[in-house]
């Protein structure tokens, strides 16, 4: 099992590392060795923190792997933040999931630098987009019909940046929440009317 584990993650295009219980790196993928610049020989069989010189180090790499981990089976999407010194300051949202009949933790790392630097220019720029404004009242069932003819998979000639829809929910008694369309191909943000008005 620990071969196809082994075998399993080089497969992965993220940057995994696979820890034993105590920390320590059992092993990583090609994809982390490149994106951080560390070889093997200095990765394998060290603690999380000392790698890289120590690099790794970080106060919310801790908190998540022995304070959130152990009460829970899993942690997604956590956003950190680090200056390294190979290569310099990176933004990374981090994955982490115990694999207890393995006696493993493995941590996913996906580095969205670029990803948040394209999005930062763009606001800044004042890049300006389309705006569908949409409101609802307790339109359960037929909100995911409207939501969807709106959908980039629905409309023709559609990029991203192109447009994005404003959902306002004028109090409904179980409010909209953006995770509800995440099925939907659709730039959309949920807002809560703080003082609704009276709706048909």
């Amino acid at each position: 099992r620990i071969e196809f584990a082994d075998k399993l993650i080089d497969s992965i295009r993220e940057a995994l590392l696979i820890l034993h219980w105590d920390l320590r790196v059992h092993s990583a993928n090609q994809v982390f060795y490149d994106l951080f610049r560390v070889p093997k020989s200095d990765t394998v069989g060290r603690l999380v923190y000392e790698l890289g010189n120590g690099q790794w180090d970080i106060p919310d790499l801790r908190r998540l792997l022995e304070d959130i981990l152990p009460q829970q089976n899993s942690f997604d999407d956590y956003e950190v933040q680090h200056t390294f010194e190979s290569i310099g300051h990176r933004i990374m949202l981090l994955n982490g999931r115990r694999i207890d009949h393995l006696n493993f933790i493995v941590l996913a790392i996906r580095d969205v630098t670029d990803q948040r630097a394209a999005e930062r220019e763009r606001l800044e720029a004042g890049l300006a987009m389309s705006k569908s404004l949409q409101t609802a009242y307790n339109m359960r069932r037929e909100l995911p019909r409207t939501l969807y003819s709106l959908s980039r998979s629905y409309q023709r000639d559609i990029q991203h940046v192109d447009y994005e829809v404003i959902l306002v929910d004028n109090g409904s008694q179980q409010p909209p929440q953006e995770t509800d369309f995440q099925t939907l191909d659709l730039p959309l943000f949920c807002l809560h009317a703080a003082q609704p008005t009276c709706s048909p």
